[in-house]
């Protein structure tokens, strides 16, 4: 169960915070209190158990060490801000490109916005630290916020907040499935996984956004429900893909930055989660206090 190894990695990152010289036996001991609440089925207990041991300042330690903090900091706070930079840098290089028609710089941008995200995972995989499923949650909760807020200075937070939360809850699932095909050591199907799996959550977040635009207003005429599958590539290329051009426009009128946000953090998330996962590790690894063990 996820619980369970949400709190056996929360217990394993305590253990290697505690002092060396006593981490056997607290291993031992602790492993001991966790099995016994998990028996008698006390998840919420387990989890608390294991979440005050992590925090918990241990005598003649530190909370956390100087580089353990820096890769916690660097994996939520600095990557999801780095995704940023890079989208607004393909917003300014799009910007310097020659005049061109509206669809041509949409098509452009989408291009600079795909290398970006190949670039994301690239540094993801760098700075990946920990197990998969905290590797998970340290993308996909600061990415959440982060690009929330972005699309929410730029149109009403009544709809953008719903469809980020609606794309980063389906990608996470898809990030666990991606994760488990790469630990078996399926690491192209785990990365085609992840990429349709990105696509298919930022299809159906887009549909969302839509809809929530729509919300007491007629549907435009040249937009029809039965083509909702092309809107997050059409207003991802600026092409029309199938849709008419007043219906494509309209489109990528509602939907603004939020398709380059959907794949920006597609690509870091999966380079974080997928990098360094080519072969099988133990489920419970934790965010390292001393840097990354076992690569």
């Amino acid at each position: 169960m996820v619980s369970d190894r949400l709190a056996r990695a929360l217990l394993d990152l305590a253990v290697r915070r505690s002092p060396a010289d006593v981490q056997d036996d607290n291993r031992r001991e602790w492993d001991a209190e966790l099995y016994a609440l998990s028996a008698e089925g006390r998840t919420t207990q387990a989890l608390r158990f294991a979440a005050s041991l992590a925090v918990a300042r241990h005598r003649n330690g530190p909370l956390l060490t100087g580089r353990g903090v820096w890769h916690a900091v660097r994996l939520i706070v600095v990557a999801p801000v780095t995704v940023i930079v890079l989208l607004a840098a393909s917003l300014v290089a799009m910007s310097l490109a020659p005049p061109t028609s509206t669809g041509s710089a949409t098509s452009l941008m989408a291009i600079f916005v795909a290398v970006a995200a190949v670039l994301l995972a690239a540094l993801g995989r760098v700075w990946a630290a920990g197990g998969p499923l905290l590797r998970i949650v340290a993308v996909v909760v600061p990415g959440f916020a982060v690009s929330a807020l972005i699309s929410s200075w730029v149109g009403p937070p009544a709809d953008h907040v719903p469809t980020h939360a609606m794309f980063f809850g389906l990608f996470a699932v898809v990030l666990v499935l991606a994760s488990r095909l790469a630990r078996a050591g399926r690491g192209v199907a785990a990365w085609t996984t992840g990429i349709l799996g990105a696509l298919l959550a930022a299809s159906v977040a887009t549909v969302l956004l839509l809809w929530l635009s729509l919300l007491g207003t007629p549907l435009p005429e040249t937009v029809v429900w039965s083509q909702a599958a092309l809107w997050f590539p059409s207003a991802y290329t600026g092409l029309p893909l199938g849709l008419s051009e007043d219906g494509a426009w309209w489109v990528a009128d509602l939907t603004e930055f939020d398709p380059y946000l959907f794949v920006g953090f597609a690509g870091l998330a999966l380079g974080v989660v997928l990098g360094r996962l080519a072969h099988p590790v133990a489920a419970t690894d934790a965010l390292p206090s001393g840097g990354p063990r076992g690569r």
